[in-house]
């Protein structure tokens, strides 16, 4: 699957218009680009994002309201990946994490056909002083022109801002371990405290 495949999984075409950059070219953490991916305010409370730092960064999208990174390991690229990190972030959105978990769902339906969801889940979370957040996860099983992906995407929103990070890896075979490998990472990279 080329990566525009796979960012648009991350953005549901939700822009007019993509910007990517070569990762050579990418705008980094020194100018500002990337300085969200430390901490996040979700319902007040503190959304940790945590790339391993074996990753670059292989894509960068800043479209309106919404910021989209993607990582891969460091011996690849954005166009040979066998392991592909995404974060998106849109700030004031009314978007709840189980309806973009339903629409990454309907577009993998859309464009393979072999695509199932393995396993979801949501959440409502109230905090101590009465603020409310919502997570999902799925686990999606889907194969493109070069190979089965398992793909793991987790979204938290309070329902200003909605953040969703998934891992997609590549595998011989479609495999509930690939699946739960998936899912392991993105528990692993995004976490509230």
């Amino acid at each position: 699957m080329e990566l525009k495949s796979i960012l648009a999984l991350s953005l549901l075409m939700s822009a007019s218009s993509v910007h990517a950059y070569n990762i050579n070219d990418a705008p980094t953490a020194d100018n500002g680009y990337t300085e969200f991916l430390q901490t996040i305010n979700i319902a007040g409370r503190d959304l940790k994002i945590d790339i391993p730092t074996d990753y670059d960064l292989a894509i960068q999208q800043n479209e309106h309201n919404q910021q989209t990174l993607g990582f891969v390991p460091d011996n690849e690229t954005q166009d040979d990946w066998t392991e592909l990190l995404t974060i998106s972030i849109d700030f004031n959105s009314s978007i709840s994490a189980s309806e973009r978990v339903e629409q990454i769902k309907e577009y993998l339906e859309r464009e393979h056909k072999d695509s199932s969801k393995i396993r979801s889940s949501s959440d409502n979370v109230t905090t101590r002083d009465g603020r409310s957040y919502q997570v999902s996860q799925a686990t999606f099983q889907f194969s493109d022109e070069e190979s089965p992906i398992s793909s793991a995407i987790t979204c938290y929103t309070d329902h200003t801002t909605l953040v969703c990070a998934q891992a997609h890896l590549r595998s011989s075979k479609p495999s509930m371990r690939t699946a739960s490998r998936a899912q392991k990472i993105i528990n692993n990279i995004m976490k509230v405290d």
